[in-house]
């Protein structure tokens, strides 16, 4: 989990505003959902890449399609 301070609007986890223990514990069920969803254990960004599942529906992506959140 990466938790930043950006000096300009405050607290950020995860890339989003941070507004208490809900944005912790959110952030915190995606990386579990992440790791959850990886098959095995990879040792390299190869087998990472592997072993991985892709995410086809995620914000980046839905964006690139020019589809809006």
């Amino acid at each position: 989990m990466l938790i930043e301070e950006l000096n300009r609007d405050g607290w950020h986890i995860g890339g989003q505003p941070f507004f208490g223990p809900p944005t912790m514990m959110s952030a915190l069920g995606r990386s579990k959902a992440a790791y959850e969803a990886i098959d095995g254990t990879p040792t390299t960004r190869e087998d990472l890449a592997t072993q991985a599942p892709v995410r086809t529906d995620g914000p980046a992506r839905r964006a690139a399609r020019g589809e809006r959140s």
